[in-house]
């Protein structure tokens, strides 16, 4: 002898045979596959701007260097030629003067500015001053107020 079925226990049975079940279960999979793909790429795209930010970081730093080399060859230079000049004269007026003397190829720019537009110290100037007298290039600093990675502002280097 049979059990009897309640009406319509055969369709629910047939909607919640192996095939529903298993699509059911692919979603879940899709999803779980989705959720990681995500983070994965989160992440990607955090190393990315840190490299990003690593990357023009390491060129301030090159183009500080550079300029500043160009600065020290333009004052030895000038001290083997002119010994007796005042210190603050061996030092060039401006940039551009390093570029037409070919002590450099070209105004180097800032990679965070994206300009020429350093601020300029002269070798007259007050230590720690914001305002240069412009006698002359002693050194260089980036106008920016980017905080690099190491928690330094790069207008300090």
């Amino acid at each position: 002898m049979t059990t009897p079925k309640a009406p319509g226990a055969n369709s629910i049975n047939k909607r919640l045979s192996g095939g529903a079940r298993r699509r059911a279960l692919t979603f879940v999979e899709l999803m779980i596959c989705v959720s990681v793909i995500a983070i994965i790429a989160a992440s990607a795209l955090a190393l990315s701007e840190t490299g990003s930010r690593l990357a023009r970081e390491f060129e301030l730093r090159s183009t500080l260097r550079i300029v500043r080399a160009a600065i020290d060859r333009y004052y030895d230079r000038s001290l083997e030629d002119s010994p007796a000049l005042a210190d603050n004269l061996h030092y060039p007026k401006s940039l551009s003067e390093l570029v037409e003397k070919k002590y450099m190829r070209g105004l180097p720019k800032d990679p965070f500015t994206g300009h020429s537009d350093f601020r300029l110290i002269s070798s007259t100037d007050e230590t720690d001053s914001q305002r240069t007298n412009g006698e002359n290039v002693y050194d260089i600093k980036s106008t920016s107020e980017y905080v690099a990675l190491d928690d330094s502002k790069v207008s300090e280097w």
